[in-house]
């Protein structure tokens, strides 16, 4: 009878124990690690096309690594290491499983970089008593864009801002005074088919003024004069576009052009060379030199106002950039409208629409004092007040009776930063306004988008 008792309660025991530890794996989630183990050796290398560098491997030395079980559930086995120098050469031991090795470039990747950001990852097994060797190759994720200027365009334009657009709402921006040539823009994983330009240049007539020349151009890589299978048809991470800019006379039939003292008739050659992926050769696409004829020699992009009006000869005129898109932290260096009113500026209106809540919040705060109410419209002419904002332009309010003006709108970036991506569909809106003496008026608008 004793003996039936203590088997009992053995087994009501025995029972406990396992009720026990299968309510412990069903509250925890994680199943038991394995106690057989294996070893792993990592090797790290770099995938591209050209390197200008000495020695990857001493780039590598940095890269983060994490090992991670592919069972969610076996979390407990994963691995972080800080750099890859930390693990180098070693023989790492970990429990039997399916196991994913990640490595990359220190930190997040941006949309635009000053050096290319790697990325690789390869997928093995750990056996017991086995040591499994792991080779992961990083491919660059970002794609090269280098400008290049001839001497002529150097020459021909006093300054310029080249904005690219992959159509996905991710802009790159170069402009004169940007101390780099090269950056690193990240198209996303697929990449993109095309890519588009569009270019503003300031050149000089011969009576001494400034004109705006604009273009815009798109290029495919299928419009390579050569292409490889194996490459992916979109502009992908560690393509490398090296594109050259250069001036090219629009002249006429007869050898003349129209005007030339006020409106020097210049177009854009440009010429896209590029490295491909995966086979490492390159290819040139040609982009042709015609563009909207309404941009070459200074478009005047306006809106609103003259509508259906013949303007006067002599009457005022506006240089308005095109629409501005671009992505958070990736500001164009400067964004001015030109002014010109030969007989004399009489009033200058710059109204403010906001694109987003809080870039609306700080204009309100802005027009507690009511000339600098930007929402309801703000009277440039001798407003002294706006002085102080527009002093990191180096910019002053207009006189009464000045025949030339630059409103910087660049300098509200700073706050357009602050508040982040414009609301859908939305872009923040400057609406500008010039009356002359002689009370002929115009009326434009520009237009910025921002994506996170």
């Amino acid at each position: 009878m004793k003996k039936i008792y203590l088997l009992a309660l053995s087994v009501l025991f025995l029972g406990g124990v396992f009720t026990s530890c299968e309510m412990k794996e069903e509250l925890t989630g994680k199943k038991e690690v394995p106690t057989d183990t294996g070893s792993l050796e990592l090797s790290l290398n770099i995938k591209e096309a050209t390197t200008s560098r000495v020695s990857d491997a001493e780039l590598v030395k940095d890269f983060p690594v994490s090992i991670t079980n592919t069972d969610p559930e076996l979390s407990l086995t994963n691995k972080e290491y800080s750099s890859y120098a930390e693990i180098e050469g070693q023989s790492l031991m970990f429990p039997v499983g399916e196991y994913t090795v990640e490595a990359h470039t220190a930190g997040e990747i941006q949309s635009r970089m000053t050096s290319p950001y790697y990325k690789g990852s390869s997928t093995l097994t750990i056996a017991k008593g086995v040591t499994s060797k792991a080779d992961v190759s990083c491919k660059m994720l970002n794609t090269k864009i280098q400008m290049q200027y001839t001497d002529e365009f150097k020459e021909t334009f006093t300054s310029w801002v080249i904005t690219f657009d992959d159509s996905k709402n991710n802009t790159l921006v170069f402009t004169d005074d940007d101390e780099n040539s090269v950056y690193y823009w990240y198209l996303g994983e697929s990449g993109t088919s095309t890519i588009r330009m569009n270019i503003v240049a300031y050149t000089t007539n011969e009576r001494g003024e400034s004109v705006k020349v604009t273009d815009v151009k798109s290029f495919t890589k299928s419009d390579a004069d050569i292409s490889y299978d194996d490459d992916d048809d979109n502009f992908v991470g560690g393509d490398q576009l090296f594109i050259t800019l250069n001036p090219e006379a629009d002249t006429p039939e007869g050898g003349e052009t129209e005007e030339p003292e006020s409106k020097p008739q210049i177009g854009f050659d440009v010429n896209v060379d590029i490295v491909f992926t995966e086979s490492g050769e390159s290819g040139t696409i040609k982009v042709p030199v015609e563009g909207t004829d309404d941009s070459i020699g200074g478009s005047t992009d306006t809106d609103g106002g003259d509508e259906g009006q013949e303007e006067a000869a002599d009457g005022p005129t506006m240089v308005i950039p095109a629409d501005i898109t671009y992505t958070k932290g990736n500001a164009p260096a400067k964004a001015d409208v030109e002014i010109s009113a030969p007989n004399g500026i009489q009033s200058l209106i710059v109204t403010i629409n906001p694109g987003n809540e809080e870039f609306g919040e700080i204009l309100s705060e802005m027009g507690v004092n009511d000339e600098l109410n930007f929402l309801q419209g703000v009277e440039m002419i001798n407003n002294s007040s706006v002085n102080e904002l527009l002093a990191p332009a180096e910019v002053s309010a207009p006189s009464d009776g000045c025949t030339s003006y630059e409103f910087p709108v660049g300098v509200f970036f700073s706050y357009l930063e602050l508040t982040g991506a414009t609301d859908s569909g939305k872009a923040h809106e400057f609406k500008i306004k010039v009356t002359d003496s002689k009370k002929n008026s115009k009326e434009g608008t520009l237009k910025v988008y921002i994506n996170e």
